[in-house]
């Protein structure tokens, strides 16, 4: 679930690209990484999905809140089990971000996630304060810019992200029933690449990442060794144009593997998208996505997720 931004054509570009209408939106995945985010509601899943900017602005700023809940666990077989006693897994979380150019093509970012956790047996149920999560943080550089408008190439991203073990963990948890649980406990290293493209109304974006997950040295952990991931993501809009296309309405969807030794976990995900520009510098952004409509999802729990977002753009 991505949020489109405004593009300016930079200075520097013809009067070609100037014809592109003003609010076309180009691809924007930070928001992607908050569906993932929420995607194990017992270790706090994260993502490799990067928060960039990807139109001409300086600064991006975006607050995001978002409920999700457990909704199925898959075993090994890919067999999924719902809940039948009436148990509910919920998690909240208030997710901060802000990205900054560093030059014209290199930027930073980061994300800090405030999350609140509710379990429920039915009959009695307990609620966590809001803790802090696994902070990310990304490098990104523009290694293919459009300096002139092109009808088939893309706009290219390379991103470095680090994920931060800033979450208390399974492993470092003293709650009985881990309620307090907010974050993997893993050092993470992801690689991976954005692209995005408009034309006209219509715009996309792909994004593909790999993740290295480093071992914990705690010896009561099974995570002794270092393991691998990927995941990717596309996603699709259309800025209708009425109301100078101030609105867009999106789709997308992903897939997450994991290869942790002696299991392999992965699972898919569907998300929609509805996309509100206030003038040309606020913006406010719903999305909804789940986790148990697309397969195949193995040794993992499955999430559905409503959210809401608004962002804040200083332009070059």
């Amino acid at each position: 679930m991505a949020i489109k931004l405004p593009r300016r054509p930079r200075k520097s570009q013809t009067s070609t690209l100037n014809m592109v209408p003003f609010l076309r939106k180009l691809c924007c995945a930070h928001f992607l990484l908050s569906h993932w985010a929420t995607a194990a509601g017992c270790c706090g899943g994260g993502s490799s999905l990067a928060s960039l900017i990807t139109n001409d602005d300086k600064i991006q700023f975006r607050a995001y809140f978002d409920q999700s809940e457990v909704v199925a666990t898959n075993d090994a077989s890919g067999l999924s089990h719902f809940p039948s006693d009436g148990s509910t897994d919920t998690s909240r979380t208030l997710k901060l971000g802000a990205n900054s150019l560093l030059s014209d093509r290199l930027q930073y970012g980061i994300n800090i996630p405030l999350t609140q956790r509710r379990l429920s047996d039915g009959i009695t149920s307990r609620s966590s304060n809001y803790n802090v999560g696994d902070i990310q943080s990304t490098l990104a550089f523009e290694a293919v810019p459009e300096r002139l408008y092109n009808v088939w190439k893309p706009r290219v991203y390379l991103f470095l992200q680090n994920t931060w073990p800033t979450g208390k963990s399974l492993f470092t948890s003293k709650d009985p029933i881990f309620l307090d649980v907010t974050g993997r406990g893993l050092y993470t290293l992801s690689l991976g690449t954005l692209l995005t493209k408009s034309w006209g109304p219509w715009d996309c974006s792909l994004q593909v990442s790999g993740t290295n997950y480093f071992s914990r040295k705690d010896a009561s952990t099974l995570l002794s060794k270092n393991f691998l991931g990927t995941e990717g993501s596309f996603d699709i809009g259309y800025s209708p144009p009425f109301n100078s296309q101030s609105w867009r309405i999106g789709a997308n969807v992903g897939h997450k593997i994991e290869f942790s030794s002696p299991t392999l976990q992965r699972r898919s995900l569907l998300g929609l998208q509805l996309t509100k520009m206030w003038g040309q510098l606020w913006t406010t952004h719903l999305s909804f996505s789940d986790q148990s409509l697309l397969g195949p999802a193995k040794n993992t729990t499955l999430s559905r997720s409503l959210g809401i977002s608004i962002s804040r753009r200083w332009e070059r």
